[in-house]
């Protein structure tokens, strides 16, 4: 029976330098929800132009090609799983390594925004409070938590259009066609 220590990185470095290499059977790193929008990540970084956050991860400025403003990003070994822009909109990417480790790196920066990762099948899903769909990389959370994926339909637009159409005088027997149930009558 041994006791369960959780200790930062910092912490374990600090303990191995006095007392002398030890074993370490699990190892996380469990970050704040403060890190978790655009803001507070820069001011993270301070004047430095990277920062280490945990095992193999670090939080760095990027400057990504199709947009003029930069954004901070989440770097796990080589790829950037996670960028925020100054909207805080987050767009996520795992360049296909769907492993476990990334899924929990992902995880540990989606609690904050009633998000998560998990598999089922050996698929990827992405949950939060208004859906679950199929992961994708590249796919964006928005900042009022919807889900988008670039080349798709903002969830947003539909919202607003389906209200619209409700408004129209719709032939019933098209209403299907505009996304309109049967129920939904028109005023």
């Amino acid at each position: 029976m041994g006791i369960k220590i959780v200790l930062t990185e910092s912490q374990l470095n600090r303990l191995e330098n006095n007392v002398g290499k030890s074993e370490v059977k699990e190892m996380r790193v469990s970050l704040g929800c403060t890190y978790m929008n655009y803001n507070s990540l820069v001011n993270f970084l301070g004047d430095k132009p990277s920062r280490k956050l945990g095992n193999n991860t670090i939080v760095h400025m990027v400057k990504p090609l199709d947009t003029r403003e930069e954004e901070v990003a989440v770097k796990y070994w080589s790829t950037n799983i996670i960028r925020i822009n100054p909207e805080n909109v987050v767009t996520l990417n795992t360049n296909g390594h769907e492993t476990n480790t990334t899924k929990d790196r992902l995880n540990q920066f989606l609690s904050c925004r009633d998000a998560y990762v998990f598999q089922k099948k050996h698929v990827w899903y992405i949950k939060n409070r208004q859906e679950t769909i199929e992961y994708q990389d590249g796919m964006q959370i928005l900042p009022d938590g919807h889900f988008y994926i670039p080349g798709g339909v903002d969830p947003r637009k539909i919202s607003a259009q389906i209200e619209k159409m409700k408004d129209l005088d719709i032939d019933p027997k098209y209403r299907e066609l505009y996304g309109l149930s049967d129920e939904e009558e028109t005023n």
